[in-house]
């Protein structure tokens, strides 16, 4: 039986589309569920990513960002769809989204390590250096998570944060360059890199969690999801 996860934070989110950016009811979901999920992305992780990638300069771009935030948005099970009682045609989604330690945790420099390496190769003593170094970089990260392996060389050195070369020098008899390389990664960059979720992460439903008490509020009535006379005139930019 997999653990349960703390919950940290959680939000009411409503989000509402007019009759122009759907087609139909399986489309008007798909949009809202994409709106609502940008909006606990910004609510949740807009402060923390521009910290961080200003602190830490990431390598990744707007869109990658953008891309692997969206798969940290956790949306608690049966959100509500409903026909808007107030704006003409519109259709609204009423969901509650979530983050658990362990999503706060990716934002979180984790410390990696390479084993000390020499060379005592061809080339002069700054390309034997420069070499040593690379190739550590390269061994922390890959120890990290070995689908760095993959990637391409350069994004995937800028990933190590606060490299520090340990027992660096030259050997007197040899000529051979050795030193040892700690370092911080944060796992949100390694994995928005590669693509892929991160591992280990807890099931979709939402963990206990006893929010702070708010004032009581009288809900909106909620009625069935229908099509009211849909023109289609686009498509909602996602």
């Amino acid at each position: 039986m997999a653990q349960e996860e703390t919950t940290v934070q959680e939000t009411d989110l409503t989000v509402c589309i007019g009759p122009g950016e759907y087609t139909g009811v399986e489309d008007a979901k798909e949009k809202l569920l994409a709106a609502v999920k940008r909006d606990a992305m910004s609510h949740f992780y807009g402060e923390i990513i521009t910290a961080t990638t200003t602190v830490e300069n990431f390598v990744l771009t707007r869109d990658e960002v953008t891309t692997a935030m969206q798969g940290l948005v956790r949306i608690a099970p049966n959100p509500e769809f409903y026909n808007s009682t107030t704006g003409l045609n519109e259709i609204c989604i009423r969901a509650r989204a979530f983050v658990t330690a362990s999503d706060r945790e990716l934002f979180t420099l984790q410390p990696v390590r390479a084993a000390r390496l020499c060379d005592s190769g061809a080339g002069t003593p700054a390309q034997r250096r420069e070499e040593v170094e690379k190739q550590l970089r390269t061994n922390a990260l890959i120890h990290f998570d070995g689908q760095l392996a993959n990637a391409d060389e350069e994004r995937r050195l800028a990933l190590l944060k606060e490299v520090r070369f340990i027992g660096a020098g030259f050997q007197q008899d040899t000529g051979a360059y050795c030193a040892g390389v700690t370092g911080r990664v944060m796992p949100f960059e390694v994995y928005a890199l590669l693509g892929v979720a991160p591992p280990k992460r807890a099931p979709t439903a939402m963990p206990t969690f006893t929010p702070t008490a708010t004032p009581t509020a009288t809900p909106t009535p909620l009625v069935s999801l229908r099509i009211l006379g849909v023109v289609p005139k686009g498509v909602m930019s996602v």
